[in-house]
């Protein structure tokens, strides 16, 4: 690592600093009435002529996924909303046990006690239900009006410690999910999917797999009607939002061919879900019959509107997309959705402007991957995003096409699982700049693994996090991350060659009161690679300690490299505040 010529507190260069109003955001269009030549749209359906222009004439929505497109589209929303996963749908009562016990049969389970979050670890809402091994609880009938759809009964589970376990995730916490139909009986679902036939109703003897998140059983096939959950305590364990959701729902679609999975354990193969109840073929990923396929090189455009989930479901997308070859132009949308792994785009490549993402998503299934933020942009090619807000979210950004532009934009994380950064960079070559970075929990760029990544003329807010589900005694807040995990010098593995300059952070460190045992550290940059060497220069850097009596830490730069490799320091410091620098002394070479 190479740090140039920065200052803590007082900088004194010239640049050229974006204000944080350049950026720009959504604003409502105003109806209009068809040009000639243009195609209105009044309702759910399949628009693939093209080079078409559709526009919508009034709000639609639909109790599944609502739009599909074909290729070299343009669907004008025309200041109107498209709402899908607009079926009325209910929920467990009391799933998140705010209420107590208040709907709940606890029969046989005698070990089962509310506790509160906050005296516990933090998970979703203010209380959770602890369970004893062999505890089992089943919840009240909640009816589901669509039959033949996909449905997840889930269950949030907070999950053991790394040091709880002992290192060996088989001592983590397990759970098995049952569904019971009106008359009580077990609902078996064997489902076929594009690897294998398997039994997806009931669940038995899942974990989270560290880090806390959500189990479920896929229910699809079955007919409308009354269904309760049922969970077993396997081991000890801390549960929270057990419900029945809608899954696997689309605002817009763009398919090239289907990916037939949703399984729970393929989420942990990372074997992700597209369009599985619009699957003919589930060997071949062929959609049903009047489905566009889009194949080759194109765009699809989808601009001046809203694009809203009606319900509070869970795997849900606002924007998906298969199509490989095609680039998604996404222009002054808006998009509002709520539930356990809700993603707006999720697309390969992407040029997105003038957008707003407002996301209310507590926590996910699996925090494990770079995947399920607010934006997944996840080709090979370069994507642009510009002039956007993000609000809320497990991360903001996840950017993978090579040599892609993220400037001026807003983005204000609300990250409660490890890891998940306001943007996830890894695209080699990218540039990210002219942005605003104020999560209200959460951290700012992420470079993992990755190379010639420029980061300039950013302005980062990073405060110290409170104390999380995986990290109750001390979890890390970071401006920026560089990380390869070891990685030998020139692999391909390595994080090298990135350049981070002209940057503005303001560090803030706090001490969270109502926690006396957590340690909550923040940085400026938390350094951790050696593959390579990467140049931090020209930077200004604020450190503000709110409690500088306390346990809390905040540090300008947190230097933790492994394998001992080569770092040179060449900084000119003021040092205001007693926290600049934490480097092990075995680590640092100066020059």
């Amino acid at each position: 690592m190479i740090v140039k010529k920065s200052h803590i507190l007082l900088l004194i260069f010239t640049w050229i600093f974006f204000q944080a109003d350049s950026y720009s955001q959504f604003r409502q269009a105003k109806h209009r009435a068809p040009e000639s030549g243009e195609i209105p749209v009044k309702e759910p359906g399949n628009l693939d002529i093209p080079g078409a222009t559709y526009v919508l004439v009034n709000d639609i929505s639909s109790p599944y996924s609502t739009i599909f497109l074909g290729k070299d589209v343009t669907l004008d929303l025309n200041g109107y909303t498209i709402t899908y996963a607009d079926g009325n749908y209910g929920h467990v009562a009391n799933f998140g046990f705010e209420d107590g016990l208040k709907g709940w049969d606890i029969t046989n389970a005698p070990g089962a006690k509310i506790e509160k979050t906050e005296d516990v670890r933090p998970f979703i809402g203010e209380k959770f239900l602890r369970l004893k091994a062999g505890d089992e609880i089943v919840s009240s009938y909640v009816y589901l009006p669509f039959d033949n759809r996909s449905y997840f009964a889930m269950c949030g589970v907070a999950g053991n410690l790394w040091n709880e376990m002992g290192g060996d995730m088989r001592n983590d916490m397990h759970i098995s999910i049952f569904v019971e139909d009106e008359n009580g009986e077990n609902v078996k679902v064997t489902t076929q999917y594009s690897d294998s036939t398997r039994v997806s109703c009931p669940m038995i003897n899942r974990s989270t797999r560290l880090g806390g998140g959500f189990i479920y059983a896929h229910l699809n096939n079955l007919p409308s009607g009354l269904y309760r959950i049922r969970i077993k305590a396997e081991t000890d364990c801390l549960v929270d939002e057990i419900d029945i959701r809608p899954a696997m729902d689309v605002g817009i679609g763009i398919v090239e061919r289907t990916r037939p999975r949703g399984h729970y354990d393929h989420l942990h193969q990372f074997f992700h879900a597209a369009f599985f109840d619009y699957t003919a073929n589930v060997e071949t990923g062929e959609p049903i019959e009047g489905i566009p396929v889009v194949e080759g090189r194109g765009t699809v455009t989808i601009k001046n509107g809203t694009i809203k989930n009606g319900s509070v479901g869970i795997l849900s997308w606002g924007i998906q997309s298969t199509a490989r070859d095609v680039k998604v132009i996404i222009d002054n949308v808006r998009m509002v959705s709520s539930g356990i792994n809700t993603i707006a785009v999720d697309v390969p490549q992407a040029t997105i402007t003038n957008c707003r993402f407002e996301l209310d998503n507590p926590f996910i299934i699996n925090r494990h991957g770079a995947e399920f933020y607010s934006v997944d942009l996840r080709g090979p090619q370069p994507s642009e995003i510009s002039f956007s807000e993000f609000y809320g979210g497990q991360g903001n950004l996840v950017i993978k096409g090579e040599n892609s532009l993220v400037h001026n934009n807003y983005f204000e994380n609300h990250q409660t699982v490890t890891n998940h950064y306001s943007i996830m960079a890894m695209g080699d070559g990218s540039r990210i700049f002219n942005n605003v970075f104020k999560p209200v929990i959460g951290s700012g760029i992420n470079i993992f693994r990755h190379k010639h990544i420029e980061i300039f003329n950013n302005e980062f807010h990073i405060k110290a996090n409170p104390p999380s589900c995986e990290y109750p005694l001390g979890n890390s807040a970071n401006a920026i991350r560089i990380a390869d995990y070891g990685a030998e010098s020139g692999s391909p593995r390595g994080a090298y060659g990135n350049r981070i300059y002209n940057n503005r952070f303001y560090i803030t460190g706090r001490k969270f009161e109502q926690f006396p045992d957590q340690v909550p550290t923040v940085n400026a940059f938390f350094y951790s690679a050696s593959a390579g060497e990467n140049e931090v220069f020209g930077n200004e850097i604020i450190v503000d300690q709110e409690n500088p009596g306390s346990n809390a830490v905040a540090y300008a730069f947190y230097i933790g490299n492994s394998r001992l490799g080569k770092i040179i320091i060449t900084v000119s410091l003021q040092m205001l505040l007693p926290y600049g620098f934490h480097v092990p002394m075995e680590q640092l070479k100066k020059p």
